[in-house]
């Protein structure tokens, strides 16, 4: 696990597309001060460009080479430097629909819970340091737990279905998660979507595309994470399970466990490194 000491913290989300990864994300985005979501979606490249499969001659939107790796690491270093995007950079997934809001009502006092905890434990840390901040924070990362005026965190949400097979990438993200669901459910889930907005205009998926490209894009490029030869250890993913919404309660506290010990762990480092 990297550490940030400029307190800018990544944490990354990934797995299949449908998984729940975002929605984990959004969750968290109320829960955790000074967030805000970064999605590896909008660097998809342009129509014309996302490769051509030659056995079903249709766009292949999920494999590695639809997503221009070198302008998202570029960026993400710059975020994890920063704390922010640069100035001319303009999101597109801001404009797919959403449907979370039943399921943020539902968990409305968890939020609130959580939100309480992560306040209290940054608290500490602050004054544990002397300070005193009360940043001013850009409209796009304002959220819910933003009543925590003098934490001097800022937390980016890394949302990326290709988050873990550039290593370039694995290095910039200081906590990571896995979120996994069934063939089944995820097929269900991602045939009931519209569709996406992309750079040139829409994209909705033909028939049989999550048999033909997304799942077995998705096995191909997650085997190195599960068969003993990748350079991320498997103790370093933090793996939920998301087959259906009972499980989103135990993966936003499961989620906000693993961040708390991530902040209590670097206040710890760097205490031992001012002695």
């Amino acid at each position: 696990m990297s550490k940030s000491s400029s307190k800018i913290v990544l944490i990354g989300f990934s797995g299949a597309s449908c998984s729940g990864k975002t929605t984990l994300a959004r969750l968290l985005k109320q829960v955790l001060p000074n967030s805000w979501i970064f999605h590896q979606d909008d660097f998809f490249k342009s129509e014309s460009q996302i490769p051509i499969d030659p056995t079903t001659n249709l766009s292949n939107w999920d494999c590695p080479d639809a997503i221009d790796f070198p302008k998202f690491i570029k960026t993400l270093r710059h975020v994890h430097k920063t704390g922010s995007l640069p100035d001319s950079f303009k999101s597109k997934e801001r404009l797919n629909a959403r449907n979370d809001s039943e399921i943020e009502a539902h968990l409305g006092s968890l939020i609130k819970e959580l939100s309480s905890q992560i306040g209290n434990v940054l608290n500490d840390s602050n004054e544990s340091n002397g300070t005193d901040k009360n940043d001013s924070k850009d409209e796009n990362e304002k959220n819910s737990a933003s009543s925590i005026d003098n934490s001097n965190w800022k937390f980016v949400l890394v949302d990326g279905f290709l988050l873990y097979w550039d290593m370039q990438v694995v290095k910039e993200l200081d906590i990571k998660f896995f979120v996994q669901a069934d063939y089944t459910t995820l097929k269900k889930r991602r045939e009931e979507r519209a569709g996406y907005v992309t750079v040139d205009g829409y994209w909705k998926d033909p028939p049989n595309y999550f048999d033909t490209m997304v799942w077995p894009n998705y096995i191909k490029c997650h085997r190195h994470l599960f068969q003993g030869y990748s350079e991320i250890k498997l103790n370093e993913l933090v793996v939920l399970n998301s087959k259906d919404i009972r499980d989103i309660r135990t993966n936003l506290e499961m989620a906000v466990e693993n961040i708390l010990e991530f902040i209590k762990s670097n206040e710890i480092v760097e205490g031992l490194l001012e002695e």
